[in-house]
């Protein structure tokens, strides 16, 4: 492609960014604030250029792109501003005994250095700039590597970043596997992988050579498990908002990760009205005609396409599957309508739909009766392993990225969160805890590792260093420590050592305590605060701090 980045040039910005780092410039608490307000001044002016790109490559509607994609790097840059210093201040924290009363102790975040943010399709700006904004926050210098497969938002993120970017300390890389191959066989501070398990396991090989960290945020069949106790049509409602949201395409079954509902688990007593509100609502979202709709977009590409079409009509050939809405497909314009379909279980053996991630608008149905076979179906198709040893899915074990009970009973909420291991939970609707900067976000297993978003991103992309600074002087207070050899264990100078510094009696004074009267153990115990505060506050008074 003539906009890719030359595969030669590779090592050059890399390098580039190598020195910017290593002169300090990205450390400083005002370069991190330029940054972050630079990219927030992008947003705006180029917010008609993002969205038009973003509909060309997706067909989303410039509402949906702006709240659910520039709207969200938005948030997270202004919390980002707003806890940065906080962020950045070191974490005071106790000595732990007397022996350490007079030292500093506190946990500085360092930066790692030059990091990789390799992002995605399907969310391309959002999932491309949000790790950025933790990555600046951090201080690090950047290289960013972004997605062939949405082209036209790609090249616009490529051509307009470096406009208000700091241009030696973040660079930009467009390609496909040859650059991303070159960026792989280079050392970094992080790798911060947007995509999906097969892809994170090359990132993860290539990471291991530098033993370089990574931060992989994956996908997952994320359930949705509806109680009987549940307002059915804002359930149905809501559900489908999220199904709809980006055709569907907000999971993992290519490049591709976040939180789209993949299956809905429905109990029988409410499936008949959750199934008779599904057209209403379709509507309400939609209109009559949702291939006519300029809020609903297609999909990414031709192969995706042909993979959904297949799938369904395979999963029609199985006995009683039917669609309770929807089916309509043109190939021509990459549709297919949001299709729901009832008569499904939960066993890939026998229904295809519910083999892998579905990342498209077909949304199959599950009825269940009692909520321990929703458990039960939930370990059996490989979402979760819970005895490592024996059960026999230990090896394919999926935990889902996200967990959407609905319900009015708190108790069955939390027994599906007790019982359900996922990355992130959203009770009573879907997808929203994405715009919560104050919740991390991410996987476990096959659907991530790490997290990040606000505070949680800050710390993915720096360093937590043990920082203890002693007084140079009193040097008479460590002459027990420099004859600990000659000790007699036997002998009390042995036993203040122990308790100054680990807080305990050695195991041979306590067994002579245990001898002593039920008194003397309530006085030696009683005196031992009182002793330490008196100690501590003549040594505050009397000698001078550094």
């Amino acid at each position: 492609m003539e906009h890719f980045t030359p595969v030669q040039d590779i090592d050059g910005l890399v390098d580039d960014a190598r020195i910017s780092y290593a002169q300090g410039r990205t450390r400083s608490a005002s370069w991190r604030e330029q940054q972050l307000r630079a990219l927030y001044r992008f947003t705006i002016k180029e917010e008609d250029a993002l969205t038009a790109a973003v509909h060309m490559d997706l067909r989303k509607s410039p509402a949906e792109t702006v709240i659910f994609e520039i709207g969200f790097v938005r948030n997270a840059i202004i919390y980002a501003l707003e806890h940065l210093h906080d962020w950045m201040n070191p974490t005071k924290v106790c000595g732990g005994s007397l022996a350490f009363a007079l030292d500093r102790c506190e946990i500085r975040n360092d930066p790692l250095g030059v990091v990789l943010i390799i992002g995605t399709w399907n969310y391309p700006i959002y999932l491309s700039l949000s790790p950025l904004v933790s990555a600046i926050a951090a201080g690090n210098a950047v290289v960013m590597k972004f997605s062939e497969l949405a082209p036209h938002t790609s090249l616009a993120l490529y051509s307009l970043l470096p406009k208000y970017m700091d241009p030696t300390s973040i660079k930009y890389v467009y390609g496909d596997i040859p650059q991303s191959s070159k960026l792989l066989e280079m050392p970094f501070g992080l790798i911060f992988y947007t995509g999906n398990a097969t892809v994170a396991r090359v990132v993860m090989q290539a990471a291991a050579k530098h033993l370089t960290p990574v931060v992989l945020e994956l996908g997952g069949k994320s359930p949705v498990i509806v109680d009987k106790q549940t307002d059915v049509q804002s359930t149905v409602k809501r559900i489908l908002w999220a199904k709809i949201i980006n055709a569907g395409q907000a999971s993992t079954t290519d490049p591709i990760t976040c939180v789209a509902p993949d299956h809905v688990y429905v109990h029988k007593s409410i499936a008949q009205d959750f199934y008779a509100y599904v057209p209403t609502a379709i509507k309400e979202l939609l209109g009559d005609n949702p291939a006519a709709s300029d809020v609903y977009p297609r999909l990414i590409n031709r192969r995706h396409f042909e993979r959904l079409e297949k799938v369904l009509g395979d999963q029609l050939k199985v006995a009683g599957t039917e669609i309770v809405h929807g089916g309509q497909m043109n190939s021509n314009d990459l549709f297919i309508s949001p299709t729901v379909l009832r008569g499904v279980s939960a066993d890939a053996t026998i229904h295809p739909i519910m083999d892998g991630e579905i990342f498209g608008p077909i949304l199959p149905i599950i009825e269940y009766s009692d909520i321990e076979d929703v458990f039960a179906a939930i370990r059996e198709i490989g979402l979760w392993a819970p005895d490592q040893v024996l059960n026999k899915f230990v090896n394919d074990s999926k935990t889902p990225l996200a967990l959407y009970p609905f319900s009015s009973n708190q108790k069955f909420i939390d027994r599906v969160i007790k019982n359900v291991p996922s990355g992130n939970v959203v009770a009573n609707d879907l997808i929203l805890s994405l715009a919560v900067d104050s919740l991390p976000f991410g996987g476990m297993g096959e659907s991530g590792m790490g997290a990040y978003h606000g505070k949680f991103g800050f710390d993915a992309f720096t360093k937590s260093r043990a920082v203890m600074i002693r007084p140079n002087s009193l040097e008479i207070l460590n002459k027990i420590r420099y004859q600990q050899v000659s000790f007699n264990r036997k002998k009390a100078p042995y036993h203040i050592v122990c308790w100054l510094l680990f807080r305990h009696m050695p195991s041979r004074f306590m067994l002579n305590v245990r001898r002593l009267s039920m008194w003397t153990k309530r006085a030696v115990g009683g005196l031992g605060l009182p002793l330490a505060v008196v100690l501590g506050i003549m040594i505050g008074y009397f000698l001078p701090r550094h």
